[in-house]
């Protein structure tokens, strides 16, 4: 039995409901990773996005930058931590997306079998408390992101292109990252940074 039937028939027997049907309806890419990164099952939305993924690797779906990102944050999965990461991920004709992905562990009899992934587009992307949405700085993904390309010196049109969302949603992220640091220039957010060990 293939380990996207096995999630299905356990948390449907667990539930008393059709996990993966609900799943299939969620209207953002939703997928099942086995533990060798191979993609097991996808939803419609993210055929749509990505094409038919089944089979193939996770890292085949992200962007060459990002790739060393989505291996870490699947080692985390797998270790048994769930993960929320921003990401640029490549759609079905190469095109950039700019993503924040949530993954959890899936376990099979007691060990983890593979991770169940959703992909939030950037400015889509839920807010999530504690230290599930944020690093140990108390910086979202998202605001990090923003920090380390403030760091490397980039502009706010910069970082909104390198981002993919609006100019106006960079400098929302500049704006939150200074009050999370508590500083009142992007100068003083890149010194914090690198006093934090951030950059």
């Amino acid at each position: 039995m293939s380990l996207a039937a096995t999630a299905d028939s356990q948390a449907g027997r667990a539930l008393g409901a059709d996990l993966l049907g609900a799943l299939a309806l969620l209207p953002v890419p939703a997928a099942v990773i086995s533990r060798n990164g191979k993609l097991v099952w996808q939803n419609r939305i993210a055929e749509q996005v990505y094409g038919d993924t089944i089979g193939r690797t996770l890292t085949r779906y992200a962007a060459p930058e990002s790739r060393a990102d989505v291996v870490a944050a699947f080692v985390k999965v797998l270790e048994g931590t769930p993960v929320v990461v921003p990401v640029t991920g490549l759609d079905r004709g190469g095109g950039r997306v700019a993503l924040t992905v949530a993954a959890a562990p899936l376990r099979e009899q007691g060990r983890i079998a593979g991770a169940l992934v959703i992909a939030f587009a950037g400015e889509q992307a839920p807010a999530v408390p504690g230290p599930l949405g944020e690093t140990p700085s108390g910086l979202t993904p998202r605001q990090l992101e923003t920090l380390r390309l403030l760091g490397e010196g980039r502009s706010t049109s910069e970082i909104a292109a390198t981002l993919g969302v609006t100019h106006e949603t960079a400098r929302n992220h500049i704006r939150a990252m200074l009050r999370r640091l508590d500083v009142h220039s992007r100068l003083e957010a890149v010194a914090a940074g690198h006093r934090l060990g951030l950059l």
